[in-house]
């Protein structure tokens, strides 16, 4: 019986001692809050129409519904669809809204998506808080890992599998899409990130 107990006992002094290294580790070093308002897409060989079908294909196809559409407009808007629920004391979920804009250009159609997010207290439907999509990087681009703020890079990830699908679609590299970004510096501080 001591055996088990002694080998847990271990794990969790090993564990701590892994979190402390890393925690010592990160101490200090600087990390930015990217926002991004827009990720655009340049789509020369498409004509509005096919990027406008593109764009519902796409959204649909990963579970969005439509909320609000014009075709002759250019402009799509998703619901938000739940992509994580983190927390227990309250839970919270943690939504993704999509705007699109179609627009003919000279040099061919750019297709814009414009990201939100959504923090909700599942026990009151009221309390809830909206904001850009913003995830955290260290200067080297590594992301911050571990449980600070996970829904983040959730939501980073089902963004980026919409601009994935839409780069395969119109045959572009995902280098060659312009993100519009803002940065706020921030530091890791005693296991918390606090402003710079």
């Amino acid at each position: 019986m001591n055996r088990p107990l002694s080998a847990i006992a271990l794990v969790a002094v090993l564990a701590l001692a892994g979190c402390s290294a890393l925690g010592s580790a990160l101490e200090g070093r600087p990390l930015s809050l990217i926002h991004i308002q827009s990720a655009e897409i340049q789509a020369p060989s498409a004509s509005q129409d096919d990027a406008y079908q593109a764009l519902s294909r796409a959204f649909l196809d990963r579970g969005y519904d439509i909320k609000s559409s014009d075709r002759d407009a250019g402009y799509i808007t998703t619901e938000y669809k739940r992509y994580a629920s983190y927390g227990s004391e309250p839970p919270f979920d943690f939504s993704l809204q999509i705007r699109a804009v179609v627009e003919e250009t000279p040099r061919g159609v750019v297709v814009e998506l414009r990201p939100t997010m959504k923090q909700q207290n599942r026990l009151n439907a009221a309390a809830y808080s909206e904001e850009e999509l913003g995830y955290f990087r260290f200067d080297d681009n590594t992301a911050l890992a571990g449980d600070y703020e996970p829904w983040r890079e959730d939501g980073l990830r089902e963004f980026m599998n919409i601009v994935s699908d839409l780069t395969d679609e119109f045959d572009v590299a995902q280098e060659d899409v312009v993100m519009n970004e803002t940065r706020t510096l921030y530091r890791y501080r005693l296991g918390q990130v606090v402003p710079a």
